[in-house]
């Protein structure tokens, strides 16, 4: 049988030629996760190694020594999971013969009890909370049951005061590319499906008492609420309310 493989290349090559490849990536988050998965962690690891040297062995050695360098094994299967892709597309375009990715066993996961607010919580955050900078914006989250990227990504064009409607088709994505975070309004949902909410009667209160001062709902000193100043500010607050 003839060797359909094409001349040797190294892991780090083959890297290289994937993320100078913009075509590759899915998303603006995919990229940048792809993209730092692929430079922090399996450069580093199989950096000078020959493509097609690489096998399961060698795939499931690093996996094991993540999970006892006790790293989450949430984190661990997204590393594999790019480590996947990466030698899918080799595979693809033939520079393997088989994805030595199949087969590689993953930690076990720990399930984690979801915790919901309880009729307390609720009542803890309006009366003792109802001044804070980001009520509002936890009041729409909660309520509507908004994710903090879609609440942070609402825009006035979205909301239909009239007929006290709210449409739900962006989020405001916080993630590190090249070394520093950024934070940006995409067209588009976690699941990409848009979604039209009734306005209860608390969120009308909220939103018509706010000046509209740009094209953000919810802003600091006229620039969008940053993702990461929100995330801090809510995580202290659900630690106050004893959650």
């Amino acid at each position: 049988m003839a060797n359909i493989m094409k001349s040797s290349i190294s892991f780090s090559e083959w890297c290289e030629s994937l993320l100078n490849n913009e075509t590759w990536f899915v998303s603006i988050t995919t990229n940048a996760q792809y993209k730092e998965i692929i430079r922090c962690q399996l450069i580093k690891e199989f950096s000078e190694i020959e493509l097609r040297k690489i096998d399961r062995k060698i795939i499931q050695d690093y996996i094991n020594r993540l999970k006892e360098s006790g790293l989450s094994a949430s984190r661990i299967a997204s590393i594999l999971g790019v480590m996947n892709l990466v030698m899918e597309e080799a595979l693809c375009h033939r520079y393997i013969t088989r994805n030595p990715c199949l087969n590689v066993n993953l930690p076990g996961k720990i399930r984690k009890r979801i915790s919901v607010l309880n009729d307390d919580d609720i009542r803890k955050l309006m009366n003792e909370f109802h001044d804070h900078r980001y009520y509002p914006v936890i009041m729409i989250m909660l309520i509507l049951g908004l994710r903090i990227g879609e609440a942070l990504g609402l825009c006035w064009d979205k909301v239909d005061l009239k007929n006290k409607e709210i449409e739900i088709s962006r989020q405001y994505l916080s993630y590190y590319a090249d070394g520093r975070n950024v934070n940006r309004l995409v067209d588009y949902t976690k699941n990409k499906k848009i979604r039209i909410l009734p306005m209860p009667s608390l969120i009308y209160d909220l939103l018509s008492g706010m000046e509209k001062s740009g094209t953000f709902v919810f802003t600091e000193k006229g620039n969008p609420v940053r993702y990461d100043a929100f995330y801090y500010e809510f995580n202290k607050i659900m630690k106050q309310i004893g959650r």
